[in-house]
This record gives structure tokens, C-alpha cells and sequence, in this order.
């Protein structure tokens, strides 16, 4: 019976710290949030798109000391940075996203730098709406869903929910 009762603590306080480290996360990116970025930058000639999608409660200036780190070494001349609002579908934002990745486009590779929330639009995009990307790195995106989702009461979070529609359509398809 103690045994129970402490493994019951124990999952309560490892899912507090887990709370408490996403919090910890937003607030660092904190200053940059409130500094979007310009959709598109272009800082050189290039072949090659880069494109920055952020997380749910932030916005591209999170990608701000990155992006003009690869600038600043020409590896990320042509830049995209999207932005979203935190309501809505995965769906709708996926759509968008297409749309100004095309009215980006150079002839070269794309390359996608998605976090959190943004690595799953980014994947609807590619296995639902037929969006071509060359690479795709995503930091943080809740590949099989979030637990810290499901007490939010707008539908955009709730997609994030393990099991959700969105979760489940992602999961039954593949990026080739």
C-alpha cells in the first residue's frame, strides 16, 4: 500500500516538473515572442528556402537568434518566417503555410525548421496537402500528441491531445 501511495506521488510530481519546465521554456523565449518577424527575409541570393514555424504560444521571433546566425554564414540567405495565431486547426494552418512556402518559392531545395505545435502543421502539410519539403527538422513537436493539451479548452490545443483526429491522421500516414 505505501509502495502505491509513493509511486502515485511520484507520477504527480514528475508530470509538476513537466509543467513546470514548459513554463520555464516559454518564459525564456518570452522576450523574443513579442518580435515577429518579416515573412520573408532575404539577405543574399540563394537557391534554397529556409522555413521557421514556431509553437503554439509564440511566434517567429523565437527564431529570431537563429535565423540571423544561418544568415549571418550564408546558410540561410532566403527566409520564411510564419506565423499563426494560437486558435484555428492544424488543418487551416497547414493550408497557409503551403500557400506562402509557394509564394516564397525558389527553384532549390525547401528546408523546414519547425518547433512544438509548428512540426505538426508542417507535417499535415507534407502528408495531407501534398507540400514537397527537402528537410524537415522539428524540435519538441509532440509527434504522438501531448497530455498537457487536453486542459485547454480551444480546439487548436486539443488537436494536440494524444488520440485527437489530427494526432491519429498524422500517425496513419507517412512522409515520403
Amino acid at each position: 500500500m505505501l509502495t502505491v501511495m509513493v509511486m502515485k506521488r511520484r507520477r504527480r510530481w514528475q508530470k509538476e516538473v513537466e509543467v513546470l519546465r514548459e513554463v520555464a521554456a516559454v518564459a525564456r523565449q518570452g522576450w523574443l515572442i513579442p518580435q515577429p518577424s518579416p515573412t520573408l527575409k532575404q539577405h543574399g541570393d540563394a537557391r534554397h528556402l529556409v522555413v521557421f514555424v514556431h509553437g503554439i504560444f509564440a511566434s517567429s521571433g523565437v527564431f529570431r537568434p537563429m535565423a540571423f546566425a544561418l544568415a549571418r554564414e550564408g546558410l540561410a540567405p532566403r527566409q520564411v518566417n510564419f506565423d499563426y495565431t494560437p486558435v484555428g486547426t492544424i488543418e487551416r494552418h497547414a493550408k497557409r503555410l503551403c500557400s506562402v512556402i509557394a509564394d516564397a518559392r525558389v527553384p532549390g531545395p525547401v528546408i523546414v525548421v519547425a518547433h512544438s505545435l509548428g512540426g505538426l502543421i508542417v507535417r499535415h502539410a507534407v502528408q495531407h496537402l501534398g507540400l514537397h519539403v527537402d528537410a524537415l527538422v522539428t524540435m519538441g513537436t509532440p509527434h504522438h500528441g501531448t497530455s498537457l493539451a487536453r486542459p485547454w479548452p480551444w480546439r487548436l490545443a486539443q488537436e494536440l491531445s494524444p488520440g485527437s483526429v489530427a494526432i491519429a491522421s498524422l500517425a496513419a500516414t507517412s512522409i515520403d
